[in-house]
C-alpha cells in the first residue's frame, strides 16, 4: 500500500503541534477571561484555541471524505455507464457482423445460382453446337458418299450424336 505524501505532510504537522502542546501545557491551561458576546467567562485560552483547532481539522476531514465519497461513486458510475456502453456497442457490432454474413450469404447464393445456370446455358448451347456440327459432317459425308468419293474407307469420324 502506497502512502500519499499529503498524509505524510498532516502527520508531521499533527506530531509537531502535539510536541508543541505538550511543552506549553502550563499556558494552554492557564485561565483567562474571554468575552463571549456580552458576558465574560473564565476559560482557559490555550484549550479554547485547541478545541477550535480540532473542530476546523474534523470538518476539513469530514468534507475530505465527503468528496473523496462523491467522486468514487460518481466513477463507478461512470464505469458502469461505460460498461453498458461496450455491450450495447459489442451487441451492435455481432448485429452487423450477422447481417453481413447474411448478406453475403445470400449473395453466395444468388451467385452459385447464377453460376449453375450459366454453365446449363453453355452446356445446352455446347450441345447444340455439337449437334449441328455432327449434321454438318454427316452431311458432308452424305455428298461424298453420293460422289463416290469416301466410300468407307478413311478415317472413322467420331460422332459424339451417333
Amino acid at each position: 500500500m502506497r502512502i500519499s505524501w499529503r498524509v505524510i505532510v498532516i502527520g508531521l504537522l499533527a506530531v509537531l503541534l502535539a510536541v508543541f502542546v505538550a511543552q506549553n501545557w502550563a499556558a494552554f491551561t492557564a485561565p483567562a477571561d474571554l468575552v463571549v458576546f456580552f458576558s465574560v467567562v473564565p476559560a482557559p485560552l490555550g484549550l479554547v484555541m485547541l478545541g477550535i483547532l480540532g473542530g476546523v481539522a474534523l470538518v476539513l476531514l469530514l468534507l475530505m471524505a465527503t468528496q473523496r465519497t462523491s467522486a468514487l461513486m460518481e466513477f463507478r458510475r461512470y464505469a458502469r455507464e461505460a460498461d453498458a456502453a461496450h455491450k450495447l456497442a459489442d451487441a451492435a457490432e455481432l448485429s452487423r457482423i450477422t447481417e453481413l454474413q447474411a448478406t453475403l450469404t445470400a449473395e453466395m447464393a444468388s451467385l452459385r445460382q447464377s453460376l449453375a445456370d450459366t454453365a446449363d446455358r453453355l452446356r445446352a448451347e455446347g450441345d447444340a453446337r455439337g449437334n449441328v456440327l455432327t449434321a454438318h459432317l454427316g452431311q458432308i459425308e452424305d455428298r461424298l458418299e453420293r460422289a463416290g468419293i469416301g466410300g468407307g474407307e478413311g478415317p472413322a469420324v467420331d460422332r459424339p450424336g451417333a
